[in-house]
């Protein structure tokens, strides 16, 4: 059995402990991640989680009830019952979730959301949602400690849509390094940590970034991802998003400076209920 990271000892007395006379604690619980492509930004969910509730993970199904939800897109995925810890709305399924799952009732333990949209929409179908925000993908320099060195210049995270586009266009890319989004999450950390700034048109490609301490830029090359989720994530920082439309303007751009997550990591952690997570996600030995 792999053995998972420990949580740093700063963020160690968040985690709820068993309670004196419990009989037994769930080894596993049940993650739903999107895993229809390889993608790096959904991949880390697993471990991002298994770090933080020192559990392991079995990903499930969307439509499995009794699961926990977390990094990604992936509300529409919600079964009443769920328990959800920084999930965001997707923009594809907005309008499904908000409108037509609004004629069914839906009953859900919401312990923080990755931003004020979701955070909306939650409250708009009547799901009563705390103000706790962030993706938990900005954990993963504890899950994953390194060192920013920032000395090979730009570079290029394409949503997986994009990639094989810019990955086939050099002249396209203006000089900037190109990291393959499938990648397994680590490698694509190993190239941002190296790298001066990120352009971006992959939301995960912009959190990680900025989670290590790397300016981003929100590079919008297409319509094909929608908005929200970026507003969404920009919104959790009391940010607005400022998407820049040609990748020529993106090298003109002076990234700004991300912001200090020392507080939201904090709150995001303190929100894990580990006596409900187990009592709803755990897998009985």
């Amino acid at each position: 059995m792999a053995r998972w990271p420990e949580p740093a000892s700063c963020w160690s007395s968040f985690l709820t402990t068993d309670a004196p006379g419990r009989v037994r604690v769930p080894d596993m619980i049940k993650l739903y991640a999107w895993t229809d492509w390889p993608n790096f930004g959904d991949a880390l969910s697993r471990d991002v989680v298994a770090w933080a509730t020192q559990r392991r993970i079995q990903l499930v199904p969307g439509d499995e009830t009794g699961k926990l939800l977390a990094v990604g897109s992936v509300l529409q995925h919600a079964r009443s019952g769920d328990v959800i810890w920084g999930t965001g709305v997707n923009p594809y399924d907005y309008q499904d979730f908000w409108l037509n799952y609004k004629k069914a009732t839906l009953s859900l333990h919401v312990l923080a959301v990755r931003g004020p949209i979701t955070r909306d929409v939650l409250i708009a179908r009547q799901i009563a949602c705390p103000d706790v925000f962030g993706d938990p993908a900005i954990l993963l320099p504890l899950v994953y400690p390194q060192s920013v060195t920032g000395g090979r210049g730009g570079l290029l995270i394409p949503h997986l849509r994009d990639y094989p586009r810019f990955n086939a266009d050099s002249a396209f890319r203006r000089g900037l390094r190109i990291v393959n989004p499938a990648s397994d999450w680590r490698e694509v950390v190993d190239q941002i940590v190296c790298a001066e700034f990120v352009v971006s048109s992959s939301l995960h490609g912009i959190i990680v970034a900025e989670a290590y301490g790397v300016p981003a830029i929100w590079f919008r090359p297409s319509q094909g991802e929608g908005y929200l989720k970026y507003q969404d994530y920009y919104g959790s920082t009391e940010r607005a998003p400022a998407p820049v439309y040609e990748l020529e303007r993106c090298l003109k751009s002076s990234p700004k400076t991300p912001p200090d997550y020392t507080q939201m990591r904090k709150a995001l952690v303190a929100a894990l209920d580990m006596t409900l997570i187990d009592a709803v996600c755990g897998i009985p030995d």
